[in-house]
């Protein structure tokens, strides 16, 4: 007999609904959203699973990845595209929807998507991270410009950092204490 499962998975915890090829519920079950537990959950049922289905999400590349190296068929499939198919259910719950995706799976609707690669995640996180310090950064000096203000300074044209920095420490030698050590903090932070 064939079998089929839906995992939908939160933060803290992941429900389970194993099928078969009837559309039976052969198991439920509510573990840790942690591959080990989920990967031991349906081992344990020593069944052989024609797909097993976990929706797009923050968690799904690591899960998918890792529940594959268990052996297991994991497919990941468009968010949005379940949460349609979903929606018509009448009580729409994690235990359901788990349940929703199995029968998914089990009859074939479902669109799936590609799982990124190791190359492509940390390419993503690089750019993510360059991206947020960029911004950051930008945040920090319309912050510093904006204080200025308070005190009557203003800047005029954008330049480089060097050369902001450089006019911000002139500027400032005349404000009180605690503005220019304040400043000063925040003309360090972007030099890190």
């Amino acid at each position: 007999m064939k079998y089929y499962s839906g995992l939908d998975v939160s933060l803290k915890e992941t429900f389970i609904s194993i099928v078969d090829e009837k559309g039976k519920i052969v198991k439920e079950e509510v573990v840790a959203s942690e591959s080990d537990a989920i990967a031991k959950c349906l081992l344990d049922q020593d069944k052989r699973y024609e797909v097993i289905g976990i929706e797009s999400g923050q968690l799904s590349i690591s899960m998918c990845k890792e529940l594959r190296s268990f052996g297991l068929p994991v497919v990941c499939v468009d968010a949005r595209h379940m949460a349609a198919a979903l929606s018509a259910r009448i009580n729409k719950n994690d235990k359901n929807d788990a349940r929703g995706i199995a029968q998914m799976m089990r009859v074939g609707l479902y669109k799936e998507v590609l799982v990124k690669s190791d190359e492509s995640c940390q390419i993503k996180v690089a750019l993510g991270s360059r991206r947020q310090l960029i911004c950051s950064k930008q945040q920090i000096v319309g912050t510093i410009r904006g204080l200025l203000k308070i005190h009557g300074i203003k800047l005029g044209k954008r330049s480089k950092f060097e050369t902001f920095a450089l006019r911000i420490q002139e500027t400032i030698n005349n404000v009180d204490e605690i503005s220019r050590s304040s400043i000063e903090a925040l003309l360090h932070s972007l030099k890190q």
